[in-house]
């Protein structure tokens, strides 16, 4: 039986789904918008919406799919799964793990935007072969990823790659995160 990882990419304005078989082939692409403003629970409903319908797409049942993969903006806790601040969604220590996991009963693994770009990256795209790079993201937020030998480097507080968090200009625009 072929397996399955579902790769979730949650961001301010846009929501997008993908099915990939273990090699990285792409099966189903699938984008939503976030309407972050409804509130976490919308968004959720969302999340949880969009990878059923990918899933129905692609004939896959929940047993086919070895995991989850939620990348997600802003400082998060990948090993406990918690989102602790996105200043673009106005969520605050959001259990996103926890909740899709207990809704969809397939393991989930949650880490940050930037940081699985820069891997996804690393393993199929510009990064290959490489070991060591930073990785850029602009989006609705500004985000980098780190990436050390190989793996993702996020610090002691898990924040080590949240360029889009400074002052560039002394009394310019504030970020969403105030």
């Amino acid at each position: 039986m072929k397996q399955w990882v579902i790769g979730v990419d949650l961001g301010g304005t846009k929501i997008a789904f993908g099915v990939m078989d273990a090699e990285g082939t792409i099966a189903a692409r699938l984008t939503r918008p976030t309407l972050a403003d409804e509130g976490v629970g919308p968004v959720m409903s969302r999340i949880y919406g969009g990878i059923r319908e990918i899933m129905n797409s692609c004939g896959i049942r929940a047993s086919d799919v070895r995991g989850i993969g939620i990348g997600s903006p802003g400082p998060l806790n990948p090993a406990t799964g918690v989102v602790i601040f996105a200043p673009n969604l106005k969520w605050h220590n959001v259990p996103v793990k926890d909740m899709v996991e207990g809704e969809l009963g397939i393991p989930v693994y949650l880490e940050n935007d930037a940081n699985l770009a820069g891997l996804g990256e690393l393993k199929f795209g510009a990064g290959q072969g490489a070991k060591n790079m930073v990785y850029m993201t602009v989006s609705t937020g500004i985000g980098g990823g780190i990436i050390i030998n190989g793996d993702v480097y996020s610090g002691s507080t898990f924040v080590a790659g949240e360029v889009g968090h400074m002052i560039i200009k002394s009394g310019g625009p504030r970020c969403g995160c105030g």
